[in-house]
């Protein structure tokens, strides 16, 4: 089938033949064999070279058959294979040479080479087949047994060899595990001495990131890909000082984590396992007890392994198989906890680890034997206060804690003060001092050992040295083992800060049904509605403010148009005069009209979203509440700052759904609160029945829950309060609860710690899954559909709420929805879609089913004129005339070309390539816009037409993407530097793209791709899809130069003039005869000098100024050689730094000319008398200063005694 034998029967190695000839001739054999599949890049590797370097020099004829024998089993027939299959072929012919290269190694007993291809740290070569993990053990693993597997390679354990430990032994874990994720099997990179000689080299965290940077340029340039780009950022998309973060040993103070994941998947009975690079992440109570690098964040990917579409078989399997250990990066991991969509699993064992089993891991934050009475619902969802984020503080002592301090309870014992308490105001100073902020806080949200809530600031300070933390009973969540002194469960973890709300809140749909409900009328909202609009259209039309454009582009609609906007209003572009920008503004603006229409999300100025916190000083009556704003939290519509509120205030808190989650209540000034700021506070009054008003709020409490709170009078005035609504029987019946206890759960494996641990795991593997299937989503979307038609007030509607507020805390408290219960709700399902809930964003002629169909269709009216024709952001936006600087730039060079052919030529060969370039791109993103709009007529008959997929709008933006990916590399690299003729393009070196001549080149190709595109059409994205970032540096420059010189010499000018020439006095006071006397002494010498010098310096500087010009006009030489230095050192500032002269092959940079000038200028300066005529003019302007000084008298505004 191959030739390939009769080739190297052909080959004879004669003793002229060098050892590097030798094995070029067989590379160059090898790659026309490989030639025939066309695939644009060399087959050898710099791997392959290693391998057959040394097989070469120790038994070519051994060489030679390896290839012959690799080529006549594995190459597949036909003419064509895809670049997969191309690379599959590369990995297992260095698979092969790597097996016969270690047979020569293991072998061989007098290599004295062996030192120089290993590090010393390795005592055995390393027998590593690149597409397989596998060892050279007696006893292979048995792969139907193994559960964790690499993605995409089912046959191969996750387990790291043993010949990797002994390579990676020393090495920092983060090392380990980029080791194991970059290369094979996890990922594309085959493993080669080279990669192991570059890690051995390192001795600092940023020489390990240098060297896996150059292993994957490396392995791109191999694959003939662009490591400059975005494949380099796949590979490695992490700021490189990650490698200088270490688990800090320090107990309190902000610090870092790195952070490590994967993403799991469930296939043919194993689980797949892809690692995510390393991130860095907050801090977590268990980071740092344990170290973050014991854990592995997973995730399970949804769109293969959907938990609620798997039936019971495969969603048993896949909790069983995630209760496997995992073998990875030299530990043994098993699974911990879960939560909020991630697994955690915990490495009990391995290279440097002290063992620490599951168990223990648990205990030494929630001590099991302390809470065996604790529902096994509740313990599960204790355990994640150890896993959410928080700022170590304060480590208090044991006396310093007040445990169990009593809460205030009303008088039929409901709790008033749950989740808060006081601190003391020198550990309000500490914490200050820890996070260093200047001002002394007044509220914290933070957890200590067992408890989690709100500290405020004790408003009676005893002794201002005192540390001391309270801990309320309602605080207290799981009990501590004070036996054990644990110093993590004493340490204050700060969770945040309590500040000004420096944005005002908004309302949603649900606050807008609610207040609808409670009276307001529906105008209000449209009107509100409307003011908004309005507001976003000031700030975008007709302005070339980039400062106010800026601000709306950072508004926080995360939309890519907002960092395309900021991008080109930094560079100086403007609406105005730029139609892409005006074009890219408009869709931002309807952008955040569109995320108004369905998230209904209307901003009052009047309003702010805080912190709820129990009254510290019972000073409240029922139905009060406090608020005082700082500064910092913004200003009124009069502009003055907020102060304290008065008046009555709407309060609600997410998500309310049922007619009493909404509050009024009336704000007070009250003294005794007064030194209080920035949150809301709630009475704590006790000699009632009324319970707390945080708990009216959606069950909310005072751990750190936030409240609307909204004082506009438009929506005060006409709202009334509905009464609480006690549960109804049938939510109450709807739910099955699981009251088991630890201790009862545990009872069975009491005995043996092993089964209790892993009871344990199922346990908390159970509970996440079970709340991952609570439907709470499914419920909230009914409610929204019934109310709709029936009001909120509606029986239903209120059963509906009921259970969709249920079922937020219903894993916590140990309660599942009875499955006869959810079907039949199902029912609910065949209600027809009101108008404001559906996704038609264009229509606005539909009927009002509710108060939300009247503001979507009032929101849609102000996107249809956005969209209209005549709208636009800047009304008189030039489309005919390209941008200035742009064309400024083009122009010069071009006249520059007029006197240099090669040069003209380069340039329209710039203007062929890049005009080609335009064309293509263009062409094919056409090609997928008219491949999307094909829709099959089956389809468009069909009565029961469906949108199509979500997915497709994706799909065909990554298309458009990669083609513009695809360009932008054509543009970068085109046209071989080999076609410039100039002695200015033909030294561009695209190896860096940092470099000077680099860097003008692509300004030049981006100015023509600009040019072109804009000629074509103004509102074009193609130039800036394909040269954005170089188009707007370009600008930027531009802008820069020019403004640079004009401000310059202005600001010289100025300060010359308002320094020194600002206080010239009176000729006549300057001259004054009758002030001129000889002086009678030194003494009064010096007093004269040092007063007529100061009072008359802008006069004397007047007068050196003329012996100046005097001298010069005399001197034509000094003249001559004055203008020519000036003139010099204005032409070479003016020119673009990175924009360097070429002169026969040589780069002049402006250093070269500064120096030439100044070697040119001082042989002409000696030449006319340069230096005769400065000491001229020193001492004519020393005798006519001094002398005028010393014999002029002060005035009397001098103070000076008579006998001066």
């Amino acid at each position: 089938m191959y030739q390939y034998n009769s080739n190297i029967v052909n080959m004879n190695l004669d003793s002229k033949n060098s050892f590097n000839e030798v094995v070029n001739e067989r590379k160059r054999t090898i790659e026309n064999i490989m030639s025939k599949y066309r695939m644009g890049e060399p087959f050898v590797t710099s791997s392959h070279e290693f391998y057959m370097d040394d097989l070469a020099y120790k038994d070519v004829r051994c060489l030679d058959g390896l290839i012959d024998h690799f080529f006549k089993k594995s190459m597949p027939s036909g003419s064509l294979i895809d670049k997969d299959a191309f690379q599959q072929l590369q990995a297992d012919f260095e698979q092969d040479l790597h097996q016969q290269y270690t047979k020569f190694s293991l072998f061989e007993t007098a290599d004295e080479n062996w030192n120089d291809i290993f590090s010393n740290n390795v005592e055995i070569p390393v027998n590593f087949v690149s597409n397989k993990f596998t060892t050279t053990n007696n006893n292979p693993t048995d792969l139907n047994s193994i559960v964790w597997v690499p993605k995409g390679a089912i046959k191969c354990s996750t387990k790291i060899p043993s010949e990797y430990e002994n390579i990676l032994l020393g090495f920092p874990f983060l090392v380990w595990y980029e080791f194991i994720r970059l290369l094979k099997p996890f990922g594309k990179i085959h493993y080669s001495i080279n990669v192991l000689n570059k890690l051995n080299n390192c001795k600092t965290g940023l020489d390990f990131y240098d060297a896996f940077e150059s292993i994957c340029k490396e392995y791109l340039m191999d694959s003939c890909r662009n490591f400059n780009g975005q494949e380099l950022c796949k590979l490695i998309p992490y700021n490189r000082l990650i490698f200088e973060i270490t688990e800090s040993t320090k107990s309190i103070g902000k610090r870092k984590h790195i952070y490590y994941s994967a993403d799991v998947t469930m296939k043919n009975g194993k689980l797949e396992l892809e690692l995510n690079p390393p991130r860095t992440c907050q801090s977590k109570r268990y980071y740092r007890m344990f170290s973050s690098e014991r854990f592995l964040h997973i995730k399970i990917n949804k769109e293969i392994n959907n938990i609620e579409e798997l039936d019971e078989t495969k969603f048993s399997m896949l909790k069983d198989l995630l209760l496997q250990p995992l073998e990875l990066a030299g530990r043994t991991y098993e699974f911990l906890y879960a939560r909020d969509r991630t697994l955690y699993y915990f490495a009990t064992s391995g290279s440097g680890l002290e063992p620490i089993n599951c168990w223990d891991a648990i205990n030494s934050d929630i001590p099991i034997n302390c809470n065996l009475k604790m529902t096994t619902a509740k313990f599960y969802s204790r355990i994640s206060l150890g896993f959410s984020d928080s700022t170590p503080s304060i480590v208090f002592n044991h006396d310093q804690i007040r445990y169990n301090e009593p809460d205030i309870e009303n008088t039929i014992g409901q709790c008033l003060t749950d989740g808060c308490a006081a601190i003391s105001l020198a550990a309000m100073r500490e914490v200050a001092k820890i996070m260093d902020y200047k001002e002394t806080p007044q509220f914290i949200q933070a957890r200590i050992g067992g408890a989690k809530g709100i500290w405020f600031l004790d408003p009676q300070v005893q002794d201002p040295y005192e540390l001391r933390i309270n801990l309320r009973q309602s605080q207290t969540k799981y009990k501590l083992d004070f036996t054990k002194n644990n110093h993590h469960l004493r340490i204050l973890d700060l969770v945040r800060i309590i500040r000004a709300p420096d944005r005002p809140a908004a309302l949603n749909a649900q606050v807008i049904r609610i207040l609808e409900n409670g009276g307001v009328p529906a105008t209000v909202f449209i009107d509100m509605i409307r003011e908004n609009v309005q507001k976003i259209r000031n700030m975008v039309v007709g302005q070339d403010n980039p400062t106010i454009l800026r601000g709306v582009s950072l508004s926080g609609y995360p939309d890519n148009n907002s960092e395309i906007c900021i991008e080109m209003l930094d560079a100086g572009f403007i609406p105005s005069t730029c139609p892409f920008l005006a074009k890219k503004l408009k869709q931002l603006l309807k952008g955040q009209l569109t995320s108004m229409a369905s998230k209904f999300h209307i901003e009052t100025p009047l309003s702010r979203s805080l912190i709820c916190v129990a009254d510290p000083t019972n000073s409240l009556d029922h139905g009060e509440i406090f608020i005082q704003l700082d500064g910092e939290a913004g200003y009124d519509e009069r502009g003055m700052r907020f102060g304290i509120i008065e008046g009555d205030v709407i309060l609600s808190r997410n998500p309310c759904v049922l007619p009493s989650d909404i509050q009024k209540a009336r704000a007070v000034n009250n003294p005794l609160l007064s030194k209080y700021y920035n949150v809301v506070i709630f009475p704590v009054k006790s000699q009632s029945r009324e319970g707390p008003l945080a708990a009216k709020l959606s069950g909310g409490d005072y751990d750190g829950d936030k409240v609307f709170c909204c004082w506009d009078p438009r929506i005060t005035k006409s709202f009334e309060n509905s009464p609480v609504a006690e549960t109804l029987p049938e939510v109450e019946n709807a739910f099955e609860k699981c009251k088991e206890t630890v201790a009862e759960y545990l009872e069975p494996v009491k005995e043996n710690l092993d089964l209790c641990t892993k009871k344990i795991q199922q346990l908390f593997l159970n509970e996440y899954f079970r709340d991952s299937l609570t439907p709470r989503g499914l419920y909230d979307y009914w409610h929204r559909l019934y109310s709709s038609y029936h009001g909120l007030s509606d029986p239903k509607s209120i059963y509906l709420a009921q259970v969709a507020a249920r079922l937020l805390d219903a894993t916590k408290q140990g309660e599942t929805l009875k499955p006869s219960v959810l079907n039949s709700d199902k029912k609910y399902l065949k209600i027809p879609q009101p108008p404001w809930m559906g996704n038609d964003k264009k229509n606005s002629n539909f009927k009002s089913v509710c108060i939300m169909d009247d503001i979507k269709r009032a929101i849609q009216e102000e996107i249809s004129f956005v969209n209209s024709p005549e709208f636009t952001v800047a009304p008189n936006v030039r489309v005919d005339i390209l941008d200035y600087h742009i064309q400024q730039f083009w122009l010069r060079e071009y006249a520059r070309a007029n006197d240099d052919k090669k040069y003209m030529n380069d340039l329209n060969l710039i203007i062929d390539v890049t005009g080609l370039i335009l064309r293509k791109h263009n062409h094919d993103v056409v090609k997928i816009i008219d491949d999307d709009k094909k829709v099959d007529p089956l389809f468009l008959n069909s009565s029961n037409q469906e949108p199509p997929p979500s997915n497709s709008v994706h799909s065909k933006n990554a298309r458009i993407k990669a083609i513009s990916y695809q360009y932008t590399e054509e543009f970068t690299n085109l046209p071989p530097t080999t076609n410039y003729q100039s002695d200015i393009l033909k030294h561009v070196d695209r190896s860096d793209l940092n470099h000077d001549i680099t860097l003008f080149e692509l300004r030049l190709k981006a100015a023509a791709l600009y040019i072109q595109s804009f000629t074509k059409n103004p509102e074009s994205e193609a130039c800036w899809k394909l040269a954005f970032r170089i188009l707007c540096g370009l600008k930027a420059r531009m802008l820069e130069s020019e403004k640079s010189d004009i401000v310059e010499r202005l600001s010289l000018l100025n300060r010359f003039k308002n320094e020194r020439l600002g206080n010239v006095r009176p000729f006549g006071e300057f001259f004054d005869r009758s002030r001129i006397s000889k002086p009678a002494g030194m003494g009064a010498v010096a007093q004269r000098l040092s007063y007529n010098l100061t009072y008359f310096q802008s006069n004397y500087i007047l007068i050196v100024i003329g012996l100046l010009i005097y001298c010069v006009i005399a001197n034509i030489w000094l003249l001559i050689t004055i203008l020519f230095l000036l003139g010099g050192l204005n032409y070479i500032r003016k020119l673009p730094p990175n924009e360097p002269l070429v002169i026969q092959d040589r780069v002049i940079t402006q250093k070269h000319l500064y120096m030439g000038l100044f070697g040119i200028s001082v042989p002409l300066l000696w030449i006319s008398s340069a230096g005769s005529t400065i000491f001229w003019i020193v001492g004519a302007s020393a005798t006519l200063v001094l002398g005028h000084a010393a014999l002029l008298e002060p005035g009397v505004e001098g103070g000076f005694v008579a006998n001066v």
